[in-house]
């Protein structure tokens, strides 16, 4: 349900030890889901959010906190969901499966049996052409839409893969001529 009301805040800057800067109005979004969300993140330009969840769903909300569809396919409790651009995301579960859907359609356009174990991480890049994954299965891997199986598989790690983030880099950010990173 959406918070029709802004919520004012009184945070003064320098308030807090890395100085926030003062907000004056937040609006508050709450989705009506029965079920604990594991997950949750809005699109790139914030006009739709999708939440993730222990019974499988994986619902997409418009700004108003109201259901506009839910999508039908894990089964295991879903986990990670990651926005592509404005349009795709993905979301991966408890059993290793990926799942990338298009708002437009009901059934997810993509699926990966992707790794032994959880998966605890999921991040496209900045480009939206590749897709990290990392699991309990001590790997990284990074898949592609155009590959059934990931182009690239990394097992140097020695304990589950907890978090992965790209680099800040490729077009249209302060650094367009680094390479692609990935830390995880």
């Amino acid at each position: 349900m959406y918070n029709e009301k802004a919520m004012p805040l009184n945070h003064k800057p320098g308030a807090y030890p890395n100085g926030f800067v003062e907000a004056t109005n937040l609006n508050i979004v709450t989705l009506d889901d029965i079920d604990s969300v594991n997950d949750c993140k809005w699109n790139r330009d914030g006009t739709a959010i999708v939440s993730v969840s222990e019974k499988n769903n994986v619902n997409l909300w418009n700004t108003e906190g109201k259901l506009r569809h839910s999508y039908q396919g894990h089964t295991e409790p879903v986990v990670n969901i990651d926005w592509k651009n404005n349009n795709i995301f993905a979301t991966s579960s408890q059993d290793g499966v990926i799942k990338v859907w298009d708002v437009q359609s009901s059934s997810a356009i993509k699926t990966y049996n992707a790794h032994e174990n959880n998966i605890k991480s999921l991040k496209w890049d900045y480009t939206g052409a590749l897709l990290a994954s990392g699991s309990e299965d001590c790997t990284v891997k990074i898949w592609t839409l155009k590959h059934d199986k990931p182009i690239y598989t990394f097992t140097e790690h020695e304990e589950m893969v907890h978090h992965l983030r790209w680099s800040p880099t490729g077009l249209g950010t302060p650094l367009e001529s680094s390479e692609v990173r990935l830390a995880s």
